[in-house]
């Protein structure tokens, strides 16, 4: 989703394109993005609370590699 982020479309979140031609759309799209743990989903009736939780693709990769263990190289 951070990739996409700075795509412009015509459309809403929801009505997106890209995201409807890989099988994410409606009631599946909804519940993806509310497991996603770097952004907030959020749907009452027509009400849509969206928001990114990094300001952009680099802070996203840097905290989603700082966050995972290192892979160890050599004798263990």
């Amino acid at each position: 989703m951070y990739l996409l982020r700075g795509v412009r479309f015509a459309g809403t979140l929801l009505e997106n394109q890209y995201l409807a031609s890989v099988g994410l759309q409606g009631s599946t799209l909804e519940d993806k993005l509310r497991g996603l743990t770097a952004l907030r989903f959020r749907r009452q009736g027509d009400l849509i609370d969206f928001g990114w939780r990094y300001t952009n693709l680099e802070d996203w990769a840097s905290a989603v590699h700082s966050a995972r263990p290192q892979a160890r190289v050599g004798n263990l």
